[in-house]
């Protein structure tokens, strides 16, 4: 049986990972100096001028690759993930290298080479990675490289895991049977062979092959203790099938305080260095309207002072992430003093739930309406952005008034950064009238959330 995604496996994928950059490198120069010449104004230089940034890719594309999980075992990973990380990988390689290139400011190292080179070699590693899991679906489906599992409990989580396994047999796994945790010690359970009861693990350990062992009996189970010291004692990987899932919290994952073994429980992204990429894409694209925002600011607030009177800005108080407030920037559209007339907005209002919105507002001035239409007064939210208390992306901020009608599962809305648009917003936008139907899509999009999602 070969041996699940060994460390020689990770390494020869790592030499093929980065053979394949030399290949991509020479198609993409080919290209750019051939056939692709004419599309271009500048000229290359000599191969050899590019030898620095051939090093570059070849120490730092790896490295990418394993920071966001391309070197993980994928038996039980989806493909589309696994090409999506390779994907994202990809994407911060060659803006790294973009921004070297930018402050050398030498003509002969062209920015179209180093796209070409990326998407080339997206191609050609995506390609290989399809290859790779087709086979070695194919190698498990034939009976070979399967892993021997056995599955402790009888009960939900139990049923659940096996039907998981069943329903993917390309994963390899192969489930020699089921331990009770009460006295019946023979029969079968689900279909499969009970192996016997908890008191007995060792002895069923030592009698049949088991590479891993599935405890569905919750954290706090009495022998949990004795199965992972049995477990570790013999070598056999234990996972824990935690009860608490569906409709309570969608990550799970292990932490530590200090020496003290934790399991976090979360209903929001848990991906540090994706949420990194994100605020970092965040400040590079609101620090590059910061820098035009004076021009936008002077043409945008002539054309409101002519139309009414009162300030360019309006400032509301608004809700963010994890309930903190902040003051959210935008262009007036309305007239002066706008908060003073809500009651207007009652007999109008077309969102049903805790949320006043409609497009009959009579508050709404006529720039405002244009405004309006086009997105442009949300604008000065790049300022919100820049200053960390938003994101290009994520459910809209509500206000401190509306969070207040919020019902408890309503507060899940906040448990990511707000944005200038969201799901519901590319869904249909004013479209979509139901403040439920609004909620479902945010929290879709945090349940869902990834750097691939918001692009």
């Amino acid at each position: 049986m070969l041996k699940e995604y060994s460390a020689t496996f990770r390494y020869l994928l790592v030499i093929i990972d980065i053979v394949i950059i030399l290949p991509a490198f020479w198609l993409g120069y080919y290209l750019r100096t051939g056939p692709l010449s004419e599309w271009f104004e500048k000229g290359l230089g000599p191969l050899q001028d590019y030898a620095w940034l051939v090093c570059y890719l070849i120490i730092f594309t790896p490295l990418a690759l394993y920071l966001l999980g391309a070197y993980r075992p994928f038996r039980t990973e989806n493909l589309l993930r696994i090409i999506a990380r390779l994907f994202i990988s990809v994407i911060l390689i060659i803006g790294s290298e973009a921004v070297i290139l930018f402050f050398k400011q030498e003509w002969m190292y062209s920015r179209s080479l180093l796209l070409g080179w990326g998407l080339i070699y997206f191609a050609l590693i995506a390609s290989e990675r399809v290859l790779l899991v087709s086979f070695l679906r194919s190698v498990r489906r034939g009976g070979f490289n399967f892993r021997r599992v056995a599955i402790a409990g009888t009960g939900k989580e139990a049923q659940e895991v096996v039907e998981e396994i069943n329903a993917n047999r390309f994963w390899g796994l192969r489930i020699e049977g089921i331990i009770t945790e009460g006295e019946k010690t023979e029969g079968e359970i689900f279909g499969l062979k009970i192996l016997g009861s908890l008191r007995e693990i060792e002895s069923i350990i030592k009698k049949h092959v088991i590479d891993d062992l599935y405890f569905t009996l919750g954290t706090f189970h009495d022998s949990l203790l004795m199965v992972t010291e049995t477990c570790a004692l013999v070598g056999c990987s234990l996972y824990i099938v935690p009860p608490i899932r569906d409709g309570y919290f969608t990550k799970i994952r292990t932490n530590n305080l200090g020496s003290i073994p934790l399991l976090s429980c979360r209903n929001g992204p848990i991906a540090p260095l994706q949420l990194f990429v994100k605020r970092e894409v965040d400040l590079l694209i609101s620090g590059m309207v910061m820098l035009i925002f004076p021009l936008i600011f002077l043409i945008i607030g002539v054309m409101i002072r002519l139309d009414s009177k009162g300030p360019i800005l309006y400032a509301s108080t608004r809700v963010a992430h994890n309930r903190r407030k902040f003051k959210c920037y935008k262009f007036r559209t309305m007239v002066k003093d706008a908060d003073k007339l809500v009651h207007l907005l009652k007999e109008v209002d077309e969102i049903d739930g805790p949320v006043r919105k409609s497009s009959k507002d009579p508050r709404i001035t006529r720039v405002g309406r244009f405004l309006r239409r086009y997105s442009i007064d949300e604008i000065p939210q790049f300022i919100n952005i820049f200053k960390g208390e938003m994101s290009l992306v994520g459910p809209r901020p509500p206000l401190p008034d509306e969070v207040e009608q919020y019902k408890l599962s309503d507060l899940r809305k906040l448990s990511m950064p707000q944005g200038i648009t969201g799901l519901w917003q590319v869904s249909g936008r004013d479209a979509v009238k139901s403040f439920d139907e609004r909620l479902k899509l945010d929290l879709a999009y945090i349940d869902n959330w990834s750097l691939w999602l918001d692009l």
